[in-house]
């Protein structure tokens, strides 16, 4: 089986052995047309997943996550890396959120959905895709939808021009601290991973890039509405 992909601007071909793999990227296939990349995985590196999943997933579901690996590996030769962040487009621009598991950013970009309705929408629930790109004297990052996305499943295949991120931490009372350099262990820690020396100096470079160019903070909150009301404030005035 052979399907066509869009993912962070770039076409994939993808050579899949099971159909789930289609019906998962679904939102996300184009026509055929000449790749960018052509994309296969073998039955080894399917089960090498198992090292890294609980071993009661199906073959079919670590096929995709193979296949993420890989799409993943060759954006880095483009300037984009996958994030683990949930990320939202409020008014044109993107907003990413992150956090350890279980400290409740899905709820957090839930409650964006809840205060502000229609003009919030989840470009991607867990795993964008983030390009770095030079405009004349300036550098921006620009996110982008995957199928890749959690559990709840929301993604959207579309872009947009990350504006502010936020470390989310829980807390009684909401507060939102500007932070800047001191910010890099955390955004090491939430992209993907390679013992490789050459990736390993890409990653040094786009997270010394992105602490320069795109508003961080570290932002505490409560599960209260007031919560995305606080971090809204706090991410938009500047923009």
């Amino acid at each position: 089986m052979s399907i066509y992909c869009r993912f962070a601007d770039r076409v994939f071909e993808i050579n899949n052995k099971y159909p789930y793999l289609e019906s998962f990227c679904s939102d996300y296939i184009i026509d055929k047309t000449e790749p960018n990349y052509v994309i296969e995985v073998t039955n080894e590196e399917i089960m090498a997943e198992c090292e890294n999943e609980a071993s009661n997933f199906s073959l079919p579901y670590l096929e995709i996550l193979a296949v993420h690996r890989k799409i993943t590996e060759a954006l880095a030769s483009e300037d984009c890396i996958l994030m683990h962040a949930a990320t939202i487009e409020y008014n044109g621009k993107a907003y990413a959120f992150s956090a350890k598991s279980g400290t409740g950013k899905t709820t957090h970009i839930m409650l964006w959905e809840k205060v502000f309705g229609a003009e919030v929408k989840v470009i991607n629930g867990d795993k964008p895709f983030v390009r770095r790109r030079v405009v004349g004297d300036r550098t921006e990052f620009i996110v982008y939808g995957t199928p890749w996305c959690g559990k709840e499943g929301k993604n959207i295949n579309t872009s947009a021009t990350l504006a502010g991120f936020c470390l989310l931490e829980r807390s009684e009372e909401n507060f939102a601290l500007k932070w800047g350099e001191e910010a890099v262990p955390n955004l090491l820690g939430l992209i993907h991973q390679k013992k490789d020396p050459e990736y390993i100096g890409f990653m040094l470079s786009f997270v010394d890039s992105f602490v320069r160019n795109v508003s961080i903070y570290r932002l505490g909150v409560n599960m209260k509405d007031d919560a995305a009301i606080m971090a809204h404030d706090a991410l938009t005035k500047n923009n």
